[in-house]
């Protein structure tokens, strides 16, 4: 199983169900650093695993300790368009791992910025696995040569519910960016819910609690 972090509600009974939130870090992030966000989630009954990327790239200047990507760390096009199937294949592995351990009711990803977009590919490669998906600071790019996108194989997803998250003054991830993902979804018919909050590029907890509670909903 790819290296995560997994966490088990507070009075975890193993008689119950529980939903899976898969939790996909940004770039240059890790398993431990994205788990840390378990922190805002007490109280909660779910179980939460935050999964690391498979590429790893040094530190450089003050930025110490593992940091790791998503996309595939060639300038190839065509090698990350082979590459990106098999992100798709690690998080469904992961998935189905988990299930033979816990009883899930429910599978929802969790995606901040390189994350957000990751979680969008996955939907789009095994719709029939996932029941929501929440993207914090991300973007979806449709368009373009190097885009791992295809438009029919995200719409055959569009029973599945978006949450999308987004600071209106994201230095990273232009807020344009989450408006035109959020079009762009609607228009091949997905049921969006938008939420934008004064900020850059983060997961307030106040909308992270805003997001879970759009989850419990589904």
């Amino acid at each position: 199983m790819a290296r995560c972090r997994i966490h088990i509600p507070e009075g975890f009974d193993a008689r119950k169900s529980y939903p899976l939130l898969v939790g996909l870090h940004g770039y240059g992030g890790s398993a431990d650093e994205f788990g840390g966000i378990w922190k805002f989630m007490q109280g909660k009954e779910l179980i939460y695993v935050a999964l690391e990327a498979p590429y790893p790239f040094p530190p450089s200047g003050r930025v110490r300790g593992s940091h790791y990507s998503w996309s595939f760390p060639d300038q190839n096009p065509d090698l990350g368009k082979l590459a990106d199937p098999l992100i798709a294949d690690t998080v469904e592995a992961v998935v189905r791992q988990i299930s033979q351990r816990y009883s899930l009711k429910g599978v929802y990803l969790f995606g901040f910025s390189q994350g957000a977009v990751y979680a969008y590919y996955c939907l789009s490669q095994t719709p029939e696995l996932y029941q929501g998906v929440i993207a914090f600071g991300g973007h979806l790019p449709l368009k373009g040569a190097t885009s791992p996108f295809r438009e029919e194989e995200l719409a055959r997803a569009k029973g599945v519910k978006v949450f999308i998250a987004h600071g209106r003054q994201d230095p990273v991830a232009d807020f344009q960016e989450a408006v035109l993902a959020r079009d762009d979804l609607k228009r091949l018919g997905f049921d969006v819910t938008f939420s934008e909050f004064p900020g850059g590029h983060s997961i307030p907890p106040s909308v992270l609690s805003k997001a879970l509670l759009w989850m419990e909903g589904l």
